[in-house]
């Protein structure tokens, strides 16, 4: 607790005049925001830039880790029909892009609408 003490407060002094909020916890007011703490959590800090994601980041690591479990992004590719193969518990999905089907053990789709706007 003390080091991230140290560490917050070195944060405030380097923002100077942008300023840096932060507020140290002690362990009941630590539950009170998170009631799962167990009871080895003696503290906690809170500022009000915790939380915060890189949205750019976060896209590109979940791409990352989609890549590497062996997924396969297929963008802009309309969807004419999808089935399940009840024999080989997989889906089939018939795309109008490349005019085939693929299988698959998981299928995710991701839609985006598009709205005309009338003035």
């Amino acid at each position: 607790m003390k080091d991230r003490e140290t560490r917050l407060g070195q944060m405030k002094r380097e923002a100077g005049n942008y300023g840096f909020d932060y507020r140290m916890l002690d362990a009941r007011e630590a539950r009170e925001m998170l009631p799962g703490f167990g009871p080895a959590v003696v503290g906690a800090s809170f500022t009000p830039y915790d939380g915060h994601v890189s949205l750019l980041a976060l896209r590109r690591s979940l791409h990352y880790g989609f890549n590497a479990l062996g997924g396969v992004y297929l963008p802009n590719v309309k969807i004419t029909g999808i089935a399940t193969a009840p024999r080989i518990s997989c889906w089939s999905a018939t795309l109008a892009s490349f005019r085939r089907n693929v299988r698959c053990w998981r299928l995710a789709l991701a839609m985006r609408r598009l709205a005309r706007i009338s003035g």
